[in-house]
């Protein structure tokens, strides 16, 4: 029988699928400060071009996820390490759907303990929040209250339970996100951090000073100190911040 890639070792297939990995090959100036936030030094994204971190990175590791079983659990950890939606300049895209992207990203590891211990890197972009409604919003919190058990076993619903009696604490004492723009997927990306025990980096590009989600981390820092089951984002090393759509950042 002639070797094929499905014969052999996980240690080697995870080597050579993690060239398709941003956070496995530490490409496009991945450790530096402004890496999420730069386009790439040797061609930009055109607005009317597919997104190339969609097409270089993800697609590849979406086939190889298809081809077959073997290959699907390498490819499957691959692309969990990071949720980085627009990467670089790849949000210039106009061919890139953000509809759903958040959600799904956080149903799916609300119900798959295996891989949301594989988040490394977060990104969030502004378009990925405008994209959110507050009907959709509530709906999948209420969806990943549902699997509370299966995201956090150790804190469990309990936990989950004082993340959304937080933020309605909050928003009856009327301290809303600051900024022009309040979008309510920031509730989203609270409870992504909320439940992703191993997330080493977090960068955040906003619409200008004072749209950083306070209300958002005002939550976490509370149920951090009240978790029993350990401090919420203990592994986190990084944090990026982006007031605008070029390297005007700071880490």
């Amino acid at each position: 029988m002639a070797p094929n890639l499905g014969t052999l070792p996980v240690e080697t297939l995870s080597l050579i699928l993690g060239h398709f990995c941003l956070h496995c090959s530490k490409d496009h100036r991945y450790e530096l400060p402004n890496g999420y936030f730069c386009c790439r030094s040797s061609e930009q994204q055109q607005p009317g071009q597919p997104s190339w971190y969609s097409r270089d990175y993800r697609q590849t590791l979406h086939s190889v996820w298809l081809a077959s079983k073997r290959l699907a659990s390498v490819a499957q950890t691959l692309l969990y390490h990071e949720f980085v939606p627009g990467y670089g300049d790849a949000w210039r895209s106009t061919q890139f759907s953000w509809e759903g992207r958040l959600a799904s990203f956080l149903l799916t590891v609300a119900t798959r303990k295996d891989l949301v211990a594989q988040v490394r890197r977060i990104y969030v972009h502004p378009h990925l929040l405008r994209a959110i409604t507050e009907e959709e919003a509530q709906l999948t919190l209420e969806e990943a209250l549902k699997a509370a058990a299966v995201i956090a076993p150790a804190a469990g619903a309990q936990l989950l339970s004082e993340y959304q009696g937080a933020f309605d604490e909050l928003q009856e004492q009327r301290l809303h996100f600051p900024g022009p723009r309040r979008h309510p997927g920031w509730k989203l990306v609270g409870m992504l951090l909320t439940v992703a025990p191993n997330l080493e980096r977090l960068s955040l590009q906003v619409e200008g000073p004072g749209c950083v989600p306070v209300a958002a981390f005002s939550v976490l820092r509370r149920l951090s100190g009240s978790n029993a089951g350990g401090a919420l984002l203990s592994n986190l090393k990084t944090l990026d911040l982006c007031p605008r759509s070029d390297c005007g950042c700071r880490s």
